[in-house]
């Protein structure tokens, strides 16, 4: 289980390290009900990484034989695959950047977050999980890792919750901020927010880089 863990420590940061999911989860701390619509936004966003991570993990571990009946070695497969798309989808981030001085405009739906309801603000957090080629691509490497680790029931289920666990760090420490920070707590958060829309690009350019490479080698050590 330890190991299933360690090899999910670095995907799990990499979907944390999400600067766009991180905006709007201050955003909606910033909203008229911030505790409640914090609460139910990170409730919305961990049930969508646990619906992935149960169909991936569920996927990996059904049998899958090659045309001469030997057993594939998909998990590899599957990491070599994410590590190129990965790969692609750091190059289109990182050539989406702002140039210098230029301040990027929020997506329209980050904008209208201050006047949703606690309903769809949890459709937000479920969305921002789920519809997301980083997440699908990260998660289904996850997954893959924890499948194929041979775990029992108890095993799977603690390996998923630590994994889902460091996965919302980047949405929990805002929240966190927002309930026991204090009365500077509101200006801290829209400190965090501005400088990350302004390097939203490189951000997410940086840690796909460098989860690709890390997806792409791993996979291919395990196939040759």
């Amino acid at each position: 289980m330890a190991s299933a863990i360690l090899g999910t420590l670095p995907l799990g940061l990499g979907v944390a390290l999400n600067p766009v999911a991180i905006v709007a989860g201050i955003l909606i701390l910033r909203t008229a009900r911030p505790r409640l619509n914090g609460l139910v936004f990170t409730a919305g966003w961990m049930l969508g990484l646990v619906l992935l991570v149960a169909l991936s993990t569920r996927l990996v571990q059904l049998p899958m034989r090659g045309a001469r009946g030997a057993l594939l070695n998909l998990p590899a497969i599957i990491w070599a695959a994410i590590g190129a798309i990965v790969l692609l989808a750091s190059a289109r981030a990182w050539r989406g950047r702002p140039l210098p001085g230029e301040e990027p405009d929020p997506p329209r739906w980050l904008r209208a977050i201050d006047r949703s309801e606690p309903g769809r603000v949890f459709g937000i957090g479920l969305f921002l999980a789920i519809v997301s080629l980083r997440n699908l691509a990260l998660l289904a490497a996850a997954g893959g890792a924890i499948g194929q680790a041979d775990l029992g029931p108890l095993g799977l289920t603690i390996a998923a919750a630590v994994f889902i666990a460091i996965s919302s760090v980047g949405i929990l420490v805002p929240l966190l901020v927002r309930l026991f920070g204090g009365e500077g707590a509101d200006a801290r958060l829209a400190h965090w927010s501005a400088w990350l829309n302004r390097n939203v690009s490189a951000i997410t350019g940086g840690v796909l880089g460098m989860l690709g490479a890390y997806l792409l080698v791993r996979g291919l050590m395990g196939v040759f």
